[in-house]
């Protein structure tokens, strides 16, 4: 439905699929730093809610859910520039277009990190239930936060 010159298309995808190739090979081959694959140390208790981690992942889930709001927001712009067919689909096609580009950057992050983590890292090499690296709580929260987004989009749909 979005038409737009075949040169024109060559070059945003070969740019993407460039610019993808690098952040994979950086993000899967090199390691992370010594404090985000470390072991969560400490205990709590419930009279100690809220924990300075709750409190820390609570943050990184608003961060997450408004800043995808944000890039779909600046993906509705562009597709909207770009194209002149845009506002001839129908709404939910609309918002499923800008959806895929963050479905797309979501999977993107939790795949390159779980391979980091299993083949560079090996952060699970030698004992599998006792580790659960300081990594895995930014990725969840992450996480949290896109499907915050998402239901956002599916509400809209």
């Amino acid at each position: 439905q979005l038409i737009m010159s075949e040169g024109v298309a060559n070059i945003f995808y070969f740019t993407g699929f460039t610019i993808m190739a690098i952040l994979c090979f950086t993000s899967v081959v090199f390691p992370y730093p010594q404090e985000y694959t470390t072991k969560i140390l400490g205990s709590w208790e419930w009279k100690d809610m809220p924990t300075p981690r709750l409190i820390k992942c609570a943050k990184i889930v608003l961060v997450s859910a408004l800043g995808n709001a944000l890039i779909h927001f600046i993906c509705r712009c562009c597709y909207r520039t770009f194209s002149d067919r845009y506002y001839t689909m129908p709404f939910e096609s609309r918002v499923t277009l800008s959806e895929k580009v963050l479905s797309s950057i979501h999977g993107f992050i939790l795949g390159t990190t779980a391979l980091n983590l299993l083949l560079v890292q090996q952060v699970w090499l030698n004992d599998v239930f006792g580790q659960f690296p300081v990594m895995l709580d930014y990725l969840f929260c992450y996480s949290i936060g896109y499907e915050i987004y998402d239901l956002g989009t599916m509400i809209l749909q």
